[in-house]
């Protein structure tokens, strides 16, 4: 409940600072296009439901990271769009019982087209999809009560390629120097499909039958920081 109070007390101050803003004639309007790029870290899962019916072998708290670059038009003050690519690492841990830990690490490249909207001029959601191209699969078992590890590559047995929902929120503050803009915001992600590819999977998957022919979702949560700059230069309110 506390959280959710000080997001309504954020945007409300947010508010009145754009209002002071724009009578001030210091706002610019957002139409127009932008480049820039952004980093992400997060919360990353791959949910399967054969290893949740599995006692042996339970889910760890996992995470990823990525970087992205993006074009962005704003076609009014309140509405804009995004094209961008991005390169994401997508990993689950899990420990299996007297065996030790052992990790699916997947790493795609991805074509982002999102939707967004500005509820005020400093926050904003966006929404849209992402085309995931795999780029390499590896599976990672840790010896138990060492450092040892082993790296077998299992590209073959994930899907070449996914779609994902994208649905997120930030703030942007605008002219932190001359036509450069910084957001930081929260994106969650989820996999429209089975990241497994169930042609490989039956005879060269790791781990037995809980991890053979199962259907395995991405599912994605996280913190973005970026920066991105006007190409054209921007108009100012009128009082």
């Amino acid at each position: 409940m506390k959280n959710y109070l000080l997001l309504v007390i954020l945007i409300f101050v947010l508010s009145f600072d754009c209002e002071a803003r724009k009578k001030r004639g210091l706002g610019a309007t957002k139409k127009g296009f932008r480049f820039g790029g952004y980093g992400s870290y997060g919360l990353t899962w791959l949910l399967n439901k054969n290893i949740s019916n599995d006692p042996s072998i339970k889910p760890l708290i996992s995470t990823g990271n990525g970087y992205c670059f993006e074009l962005i038009y704003n076609f009014t003050d309140k509405i804009g769009g995004t094209l961008s690519a991005s390169k994401v690492n997508h990993n689950q841990l899990y420990v299996q019982s007297g065996v030790g830990n052992f990790k699916k690490s997947l790493q795609y490249i991805g074509i982002n087209v999102l939707l967004k909207y500005y509820v005020i001029p400093e926050f904003y959601f966006d929404s849209g999809f992402r085309y995931n191209i795999l780029n390499k699969a590896s599976n990672i078992d840790y010896v138990a009560n060492s450092k040892d590890q082993t790296t077998t590559d299992v590209t073959q047995n994930f899907s070449k390629t996914m779609t994902c929902y994208l649905f997120g929120m930030g703030y942007e503050k605008e002219e932190i120097a001359k036509g450069l803009n910084l957001n930081i915001g929260m994106r969650f992600l989820y996999g429209l499909g089975n990241a497994i590819n169930t042609n490989g999977a039956a005879t060269e998957f790791p781990f037995g039958g809980y991890l053979n022919l199962s259907d395995l979702i991405p599912l994605s949560v996280g913190m973005y920081l970026g920066l991105n700059y006007k190409i054209s230069r921007a108009k100012r309110y009128s009082h």
